[in-house]
């Protein structure tokens, strides 16, 4: 099999284990006792439903290409975009993992500062550095003042700072 038929299938079975933690989360104690459950649910089962249909597009596809013996030939401009893609992929998830590790310890305004940075260098590149920054720590404080001030939704404080 080839690597999208894999990734495919990946996204599949993680689809299925969001789904079933979302399954096990608490009912809520005041309201609708689902409530809490439903986005998760509906994230879960789109996930695995998509990542079914596409699995079964890709292996239709790979099955083609081995009965017909010639694999589909990639342009240099298409082998590029697909670097490039696969990258900002890859950037997006780490700095996806570790927006969730440092969340609760770095407070909000300094991980989604960094988190948007990360993928705002990723696209944009170094020589917008401060196109970059500006966006990721205004974004993150306005969210913030948004949210905390009048929204009246707490969100986790910049530790020592308290703000």
């Amino acid at each position: 099999m080839n690597i999208k038929v894999k990734t495919t299938m990946a996204f599949t079975v993680f689809g299925l284990l969001y789904t079933v933690v979302a399954l096990m989360m608490p009912k809520a104690a005041v309201g609708n006792p689902f409530a809490p459950k439903v986005f998760p649910l509906i994230l879960g089962i789109g996930l695995t439903v998509m990542g079914a249909l596409y699995t079964v597009k890709e292996y239709k596809h790979w099955k083609e290409e081995q009965a017909s013996g010639v694999e589909e030939e990639i342009s240099p401009k298409k082998q590029e975009i697909e670097n490039k893609t696969n990258k900002l992929i890859t950037i997006t998830a780490v700095a996806g993992i570790v927006y969730a590790a440092i969340f609760e310890h770095a407070g909000y305004v300094i991980s989604t500062s960094l988190f948007i940075g990360a993928i705002m260098f990723a696209i944009n590149g170094k020589k917008k550095w401060m196109l970059n920054l500006a966006v990721a720590i205004i974004f993150s404080v306005a969210v913030y003042f948004v949210f905390s001030t009048l929204l009246a939704i707490p969100l986790p404080k910049i530790p020592g700072l308290e703000i």
